[in-house]
């Protein structure tokens, strides 16, 4: 069951994709480091209430990211900064989206004592065919994510300066990756929740489920892109910070067994769900993220 989800996902999203797969046109770019230190700002602006744009240049080009305050209760509440998934509606909470972290946190779910900030990832701000049309090339998907780490590190700084201590960061999949890059790049919060991913961030599109929104190019060649997307060693180099990963077990997306081998033993929980199945159960990854904070509370 679990299986069949995971690939019927995959299956229609390949049916809107046509042309416009993963790494289609060029697997070549910056490293991961070299990317953030291209990354310059503009001036942020305020998109709506409560919601801020921070757009920037990168070394692939303009970016959009942005971050909303969905609940600020105080800087003596702990503060949750979460990161959606693949091609999800970070903003909208309407009962139709595609929000995962509506389904954990907001719809018909007890309230909870901190403060909850959503980071929007590069090209989220429109259509799929949008989003879709900047993976062709390995260098937007890098930029992509650098620019969510980048807004990240801004919101971190600034609950620091408001004096808030307990600072939280979560994810789903993609979101998940990016947390643990924010981890492996910037090292500032108090703990990290990476759900449904790994470090071995190639793996998902030259192994997984994923090879079948893959461009040839990056299968022909998927040492080229380990090379690149893959952070495993330097994350794994990181001392001191807690990680609370969550992975599921019979996920073909984000494949338990290879993306176990980046997370210490002892922090790694699993759920028997795949990747679609999980998704589907967002009390399972609620309970996770605030099993994580209480547990990280008093230290």
């Amino acid at each position: 069951m679990h299986a069949f989800w995971d690939h019927t996902m995959v299956f229609l999203t390949s049916l809107s994709m046509k042309s416009k797969k993963f790494f289609s046109r060029t697997i070549s770019g910056p490293s991961w480091s070299r990317h953030l230190e291209g990354v310059r700002l503009s001036q942020p602006r305020q998109e709506a209430p409560d919601q801020f744009l921070l757009p920037m240049q990168t070394l692939a080009g303009p970016v959009d990211p942005a971050y909303k305050i969905i609940q600020w209760k105080g800087a003596v509440f702990p503060t949750l900064i979460f990161h959606h998934g693949h091609s999800e509606a970070a903003f909208d909470f309407s009962a139709q989206a595609n929000n995962t972290f509506k389904n954990m946190f907001l719809w018909k779910q007890a309230p909870v004592e901190a403060n909850w900030i959503v980071i929007r990832a590069p090209y989220h701000n429109d259509s799929l065919l949008h989003y879709l049309e900047h993976m062709v090339e390995l260098s937007h998907y890098m930029a992509m994510l650098v620019g969510s780490v980048w807004t990240m590190e801004h919101v971190v700084q600034e609950c620091r300066q408001k004096k808030n201590e307990k600072i939280y960061l979560a994810g789903v999949g993609m979101g998940g990756s990016a947390v643990n890059l924010h981890r492996t790049l910037y090292n500032s919060a108090t703990a990290y929740i990476p759900l449904l991913a790994g470090a071995a961030l190639a793996e998902v599109f030259v192994t997984g489920a994923y090879r079948r929104l893959t461009g040839s190019l990056a299968l022909e060649y998927p040492d080229s892109v380990r090379q690149l997307l893959n952070f495993e060693e330097a994350f794994q180099g990181v001392k001191g910070t807690p990680v609370f990963p969550l992975l599921a077990r019979f996920d073909r997306v984000i494949n338990w067994e290879r993306q176990k081998q980046g997370y210490m033993p002892e922090s790694l929980q699993s759920i028997r769900k795949g990747h679609m199945t999980a998704l589907m159960a967002p009390d399972l990854l609620r309970q996770h993220v605030l099993r994580a904070m209480q547990i990280t509370a008093a230290a």
